[in-house]
């Protein structure tokens, strides 16, 4: 029979309370973490400080480095390799070259040594300036090349192939007014005052002026004929050409005498005073440079004076004795071929002439 008064076993408890175990779930316990393993959260403002600090100093070690460079002696310019001169003298050159002398080839400018020749010596028509490191300053230079010696009636010039002048060869002021130019270019007016004057000093000797007689009416110079003022006038023309004729004479003297002996001369009545780095009239100087090439040769007459007539006309006196006119108006080449065919048709038909002006299409023969 069962005992129904059997005592039941009770749970266990623990302070009254009902601890449930269940070894298949386990509480999440927070554990340490070992101090290698802990993160340190940085913001984006501390890393652009860190960024920036990092910057300057690499900055600093950079410019550091580059000052030493650009201070240091082994990179002084001490030397320059010159290429191409024939024209200026090294003392000339050294003493333009001096102030890049002892500066760092860094901070010198290879464009302004360039400029400072060109700019000093009209003679170099190009430069062209290379480092060659540590110290070294190579130049090349390409030189003018004279063509012609252009004679005023103030001096004598160099000129190059651009129509530049390059060099005075000579030079001696002595003014002759415009209308001296006129009169020996043969523009001379009979009426103007230079002839009247003249004309006075005349009437006066042969007693028809009374210079005394202060009541006396102007003299009436019109009823004097036109061709005793052309006379005034030739006479007048002839005394200034002989004057200029000696200064051409001179300054001709002096280009023989010059390393520029060999070069053609032109000559031109102006009273110009030119200076280096002026240009002339180039279209002339072309023309007779071509004039200059054909008559130098054995079968043609020789070339004894070029003349500039203006600005247009190149007057050629030959040593036969004849004067030939050509112009840059014409196509040079057609004008050296119309001369050729015009002297051998006057020496087949046996006519003699003085001067062929071939300036315009208009040829004459006189």
């Amino acid at each position: 029979m069962r005992n129904i008064f059997k005592r039941k076993n009770k749970k266990p408890e623990v302070n009254n309370r009902v601890v449930n175990f269940n070894p298949k779930q386990r509480q999440a316990i927070p554990r340490r973490k070992s101090p290698s393993k802990i993160k340190v959260n940085v913001s984006d403002g501390s890393k652009r400080i860190i960024a920036g600090v990092i910057g300057f100093l690499i900055i600093i070690l950079l410019m550091t480095a580059l000052f030493s460079i650009l201070s240091s002696p082994k990179y002084y310019i001490s030397e320059f390799s010159i290429i191409g001169n024939k024209s200026v003298t090294e003392d000339s050159l050294n003493q333009i070259l001096s102030e890049y002398k002892d500066k760092s080839i860094f901070l010198t400018s290879s464009s302004s040594i360039e400029n400072k020749l060109l700019d000093n010596f009209v003679f170099f028509k190009s430069v062209k300036v290379r480092k060659e490191w540590p110290n070294t300053i190579k130049i090349n230079i390409n030189e003018r090349e004279p063509k012609l010696v252009m004679i005023n009636l103030n001096g004598s010039y160099l000129i190059d192939e651009d129509g530049r002048i390059i060099d005075i060869i000579s030079t001696k002021s002595i003014n002759f007014s415009d209308d001296n130019l006129d009169i020996i270019a043969g523009l001379g007016d009979p009426n103007a005052d230079y002839v009247i004057n003249i004309l006075e000093l005349e009437l006066v000797d042969e007693g028809i002026i009374d210079p005394t007689d202060e009541e006396q009416e102007e003299f009436d110079y019109s009823t004097i004929p036109l061709s005793r003022k052309l006379e005034i006038l030739e006479s007048l023309e002839n005394d200034l050409r002989s004057r200029a004729e000696e200064n051409f004479t001179l300054f001709n003297e002096e280009t023989a005498n010059s390393k520029y002996a060999s070069l053609q001369r032109v000559f031109v009545y102006e009273n110009i005073e030119y200076k280096q780095f002026d240009f002339i009239n180039k279209e002339l100087m072309l023309l007779s440079l071509e004039v200059s090439a054909f008559f130098n040769t054995p079968d043609t007459p020789q070339i004894i004076q070029l003349l500039w007539e203006g600005d247009y006309l190149a007057n050629i006196k030959l040593d036969n004795g004849k004067e030939i006119i050509f112009g840059t108006a014409r196509n040079i080449s057609e004008q050296l071929e119309d001369y050729t065919i015009i002297i051998n048709e006057l020496k087949t038909n046996g006519v003699d002439y003085s001067r062929i002006d071939l300036s315009s299409k208009k040829i004459s023969v006189r």
